[in-house]
């Protein structure tokens, strides 16, 4: 039972038990509507070397939610930023990170992706209702609902399913599958088009490297590839090292790699430079989990289509480098959650209409944002990689001299951020 009363047979089918996932089934609960998470794998955190950053934009919303603290003890507030060139040449040094801290009264945080997932799964109001193991194969709709069909044959229904995912979402390709059938959907063309890679990226993480300070972020710019290394609690190193591939892919022809291509991408970055006196060698020699991908961008015009409705990176894909993708996910669960709420409190039974006008508002309020954010991404990874002469010039010239100017940029884009709108305001 959440903080309303349950609203009567209405139930989210969640598909996926992703950061996206798990946050709208907690926000659902305390919404009071019933809901299921199934998640394809058999665990609810697998390890692939995944990292997330918490802005005050997400940490508010899982503040709402009563689990910012417990995962707040995971890590530490990011202090200090490093800026350098790729040949070791420190360009910039400031401690604005903890101004932003000063003025949205949350911290910048860094920890492990399957440490907030582990949170989420043990503070969950009904663990019963997560499920693993449940891969979705196909969804039914039905004149009152939705069939949800996984790999073991087992069925689920509800009156709505939730895409939350990923990148290669089996729900937003149903909810095409369904719309293609029906005729419907404008721009469906377009929105199968698309993802694209320009870039691709080895993301991991490192024990303790010499040299490399707690609660300090080290960025290295340089042309057509950038380092991004974050050392969070326990000296715990997080890295990212991204390189613009030599044409772009789109699907489905998106790059995938094994364990040897990482081995050969990782060579001509060992002695360059993620700090003055450190180089990649030193955290690749203590990588505790590594994954190499193409770095998919994608932003679509249709984000729900009858009974169907996704959020997280199964349907806003930014790039990793301003940190925004899983506070996005955080905030797009909390925005559908809202509308859900305000329906079932006007009606115990939502029409089919009703349904579909509810998740309407739900994608409208979240575009004009999410297409700036994810422009802002995008500008970021080509601005540290000097994709065109100029984004050189920004990241040397511009950026450095910029002062406060990146930290009033970031309050700004977070302070038009959905929260729980039907929950007070953390104090």
């Amino acid at each position: 039972m959440g903080d309303f009363e349950k609203s009567h047979d209405f139930k989210v089918v969640i598909v996926g038990g992703s950061v996206a996932g798990l946050v709208l089934a907690h926000s659902l609960h305390k919404a009071g509507i019933d809901y299921v998470v199934l998640e394809g794998r058999d665990h609810i955190d697998p390890q692939v070397g995944a990292s997330i950053g918490l802005f005050s934009n997400g940490s508010r919303i899982l503040d709402q939610l009563g689990v910012f603290e417990s995962i707040l003890e995971c890590t530490e507030p990011l202090k200090c930023y490093d800026m350098l060139t790729g040949q070791g040449d420190l360009v910039r040094r400031d401690d604005s990170l903890q101004l932003i801290e000063a003025r949205t009264g949350y911290p910048v945080t860094f920890l492990e992706r399957r440490q907030v997932l582990q949170k989420l799964h043990q503070l969950a109001p009904d663990q019963s209702k997560i499920l693993t193991g449940k891969k979705v194969v196909s969804v039914r709709t039905l004149p009152d609902g939705v069939e949800v069909h996984c790999a073991d044959g087992s069925i689920f229904t509800g009156d709505i399913v939730a895409g939350a995912d990923g990148v290669y979402s089996r729900i937003r390709r149903e909810m095409w599958r369904h719309a293609k059938s029906d005729g419907a959907l404008k721009h469906l063309n377009d929105d199968e088009k698309a993802m694209f890679a320009d870039y691709r990226c080895l993301y991991g993480m490192s024990s303790p490297v010499p040299g490399l300070q707690k609660t300090s972020i080290y960025r290295t710019f340089n042309k057509d590839w950038s380092f991004l290394v974050v050392v969070g609690k326990d000296e715990c190193c997080f890295w990212f090292v991204f390189e613009k591939l030599s044409r772009t892919h789109k699907l489905p022809n998106l790059p995938r790699y094994t364990e040897s291509d990482q081995a050969k991408f990782v060579k001509p970055f060992m002695n360059r430079h993620v700090s003055q006196d450190v180089t990649f060698e030193a955290l690749w020699h203590r990588k505790t989990a590594a994954t190499l991908a193409a770095l998919e961008e994608a932003q679509y015009r249709h984000w729900t289509y009858g009974r169907f409705v996704c959020l997280g990176d199964s349907i806003h894909k930014m790039t990793p480098n301003i940190g925004q993708g899983g506070n996005w996910a955080i905030e797009s669960a909390a925005a559908l959650t809202n509308r859900l709420h305000s329906m079932m409190s006007t009606t115990r039974t939502p029409s089919f209409g009703q349904i579909c006008d509810t998740l309407s508002d739900y994608e409208q309020s979240r575009q004009v944002r999410t297409k700036e954010v994810c422009a802002m991404a995008g500008f970021a990874t080509r601005l540290e990689a000097f994709d065109k002469f100029w984004h050189k010039l920004m990241a040397l010239y511009v950026v450095p001299r910029a002062g406060d100017m990146l930290v009033d940029v970031h309050c700004q884009s977070v302070a038009g951020a959905h929260m729980l709108d039907f929950l007070p305001p953390p104090e």
